[in-house]
């Protein structure tokens, strides 16, 4: 019986936790090229997980509350170490999200930003 009650919260826990966070994400508001461009997070327990251009990151939950979620992952791959976090405002639909990397020159290039919107699936 244990062991049935045991399966069964496993089971409702990793549903709760199921959801994709979709991102938007324009460059042109930032001086780039006009289109459109996806990012999505998979949430799988207490992190999450995206398949950008084919290359598989986890992102960890560095805080949330229910009206905020800040997730960051740190690439430790050697000649490519960085950090990027992702700032959801889950009352405003909206996230920031930056990326730092081993700077060429101090101010040059200057981090990546980008911002948008965003929806949960579900």
């Amino acid at each position: 019986m244990k062991t049935k009650l045991t399966l069964l919260l496993l089971c409702f826990c990793s549903s709760v936790f199921s959801e994709t966070y979709v991102c938007t994400f324009n460059p042109k508001n930032v001086g780039g090229i006009d289109e459109i461009q996806f990012t999505k997070l998979k949430r799988t327990g207490n992190h999450f997980v995206s398949d950008d251009l084919g290359l598989l990151s986890k992102y960890e939950v560095l805080h949330e509350t229910k009206e905020v979620l800040i997730i960051s992952n740190v690439s430790k791959t050697k000649g490519y170490e960085s950090v990027r976090t992702f700032y959801f405002d889950k009352d405003k639909k909206v996230y920031g999200s930056t990326y730092l990397s081993e700077p060429v020159q101090i101010g040059n290039p200057p981090p990546m930003y980008n911002n948008g919107t965003y929806t949960v699936v579900k």
